[in-house]
Order: structure tokens, then C-alpha cells, then sequence
């Protein structure tokens, strides 16, 4: 029986951290957001000194938060250096441990982050097997710096993998407090790196044998998909928007720093013409368009 072994997130930086590196320069930072995407990290909001962006009560708040927690300190970052080399330590030692005991280790999703882990801790083909990941474009080549082969799940993924290092977890637990049935997400192919990762993470946190998931579909996102090349994008599920069509586009028109002028892709002219092309090949007047991943039916 395959079990996980779940890597942890790294840290981000550090608000306090950030406003010194500014410090010499005209920039300033005015407000922050915590973003609970990928293990957790932070989103600034930086300005010019002489902007009229005012610090917010929120960055206030984030400030006092890494204060009380000797952020600002750097003995707080001897004792972290001291807790990853431990962590390090710990890894190594478990996956020596079950490899002198002759077990099959691989690692489930080729992400940055547990790329960054084999590199650090000095993981290579003597303690995994392999890496299989679903994305297409990642099978048949290897992880950067360890040079550990990426095969598909179907090929690496049976009863002989008895243990399986988790390199995506950011959306497992989110996924099992909801219990959805249907999982949209980004497609595997995407222009973007972040779409590539959500994707990869909802595979590994959508395990049949865990879940209530019973059916991932893919859907394009206009300047992203389609500027893929080669485009993989091949819908197999269409939906009727006709009536909604409008409000998808009004919708659109409120994300003033994405929506662009007519010829590029996310222009409203254009969220239009997608839509009637996709319509023309189900026999609506206009379709959303969707690729099925995984359905499962009892």
C-alpha cells in the first residue's frame, strides 16, 4: 500500500524584511495580503514614496504580527536555519531508512517546490525511483539538478510503489473539508507556470482513493492556453452560456488591469468570438468549453 510522505512550504519574505530592502530606493511598500495559495505566502502592494497610497490598517496589523514574532530579530532566523536543517536531517534519514529496508519510494508531482526540497537535502536516484506527474509536457524529461526521470502515473503509479513523497499539497486539505464532486481548474498545458502547478496540485490532492472528487475538468484562459505552443486544449464538454453570455463579459470588464482592446485575447470582442466558436462546434449560438480530465461513475 502506497503512503505520503508531505513536504512543508517554504517561508516567504518577510514584511519587515521588505521595507528595509526598500528603504534605499524611492519605493515603498502600503499594504499586504496573506494568500493561502501554495502553502501559504505574501502579496505586497509597493508604491513610489511620494504616491498618495497611505499605509493601510492591514499592513499595520502584519507588522505588529512579525514583531511579536522576533521577525525583526536575527536570532529568530538562526533558530528557522536550525529547524530546516533538521527537517532536512529527518528526511533523509526516514527515506535511507525505508530504502535500506529494500522499499520502492517515488515522488508524486513534479513541482518547484519538491525540486527545491531534493536539491537542498541532496536527494537523487539512490533514494527515489522516479517522479510521475500528469502534465504531458513534464513526462519523458527530468527534474532540474537531480536529473530524476518523470514518467506518466499510469506507467509508475501500481502495487509495486510502496511509499510516495508528496511534492503537491497545497489544495488536499481545502478539497476534503468542501467535498465537491466537480473540480474545474486550470489546463495542463498553460502558457502560465502558476496554472501548470494548480493543475499538478489538484491531481495530487484529488486522489480517487481520498476524495469525493469524481470529476476534474479543464478549462482554457484566454492569452494563456491558446498561446501554448503546441496547442493541447481538446474540448470534450460543452455548455449553452447564450443567456449568460453578457454577464461574462460584463464580469470580465470589472478586472480593469486584465481586460485588454480588441485584437487581444481577453478583449470583450474576443470573450465574444470564442464563445461563438466554441457554440458552432456543439450547436449553441454560444458554449463554454471544457476537457474532461477524470470522470468516475458507480
Amino acid at each position: 500500500m502506497t503512503k505520503k510522505i508531505s513536504s512543508l512550504p517554504l517561508a516567504s519574505p518577510a514584511l519587515i524584511m521588505l521595507t528595509k530592502i526598500l528603504s534605499n530606493t524611492c519605493l515603498k511598500v502600503f499594504d499586504v495580503e496573506i494568500i493561502q495559495t501554495h502553502g501559504g505566502s505574501i502579496r505586497f502592494y509597493v508604491c513610489k514614496n511620494n504616491s498618495k497610497f497611505k499605509e493601510t490598517k492591514n499592513l499595520k496589523l502584519i507588522r505588529s504580527k512579525e514583531i511579536k514574532l522576533g521577525l525583526h530579530k536575527f536570532s529568530t532566523y538562526k533558530k528557522f536555519s536550525y529547524k530546516v536543517k533538521k527537517s532536512r536531517k529527518d528526511l533523509v534519514d526516514l527515506l535511507t531508512k525505508l530504502k535500506r529496508s529494500n522499499k520502492k519510494i517515488i515522488s508524486y508531482g513534479a513541482t518547484y517546490k519538491s525540486t527545491t526540497v531534493f536539491n537542498y537535502c541532496n536527494i537523487g536516484k539512490k533514494l527515489i525511483d522516479y517522479v510521475i506527474d500528469t502534465t504531458p509536457n513534464k513526462q519523458g524529461k527530468f527534474t532540474p539538478g537531480k536529473h530524476l526521470p518523470i514518467i506518466s502515473p499510469e506507467k509508475g503509479l501500481n502495487e509495486t510503489v510502496d511509499y510516495a513523497f508528496l511534492g503537491a499539497w497545497n489544495f488536499e486539505k481545502e478539497i476534503k473539508q468542501t467535498k465537491p464532486d466537480r473540480i474545474y481548474t486550470n489546463h495542463y498545458s498553460d502558457l502560465n507556470v502558476d496554472h501548470k502547478v494548480v493543475y499538478d496540485a489538484v491531481l495530487t490532492a484529488c486522489r480517487p482513493s481520498n476524495v469525493s472528487v469524481k470529476e476534474i475538468l479543464c478549462f482554457e484562459v484566454l492569452s494563456s492556453t491558446e498561446w501554448s505552443y503546441p496547442y493541447n486544449f481538446s474540448p470534450n464538454y460543452f455548455s449553452n452560456i447564450e443567456k449568460h453570455l453578457t454577464k461574462k463579459v460584463n464580469a470580465m470588464k470589472l478586472f480593469k488591469s486584465e481586460i485588454r482592446e480588441f485584437p487581444h485575447p481577453r478583449s470583450s470582442e474576443n470573450i465574444r468570438n470564442v464563445a461563438a466558436r466554441w457554440g458552432s462546434v456543439c450547436g449553441f449560438k454560444a458554449a463554454e468549453a471544457f476537457e474532461i480530465i477524470r470522470k468516475i461513475e458507480k
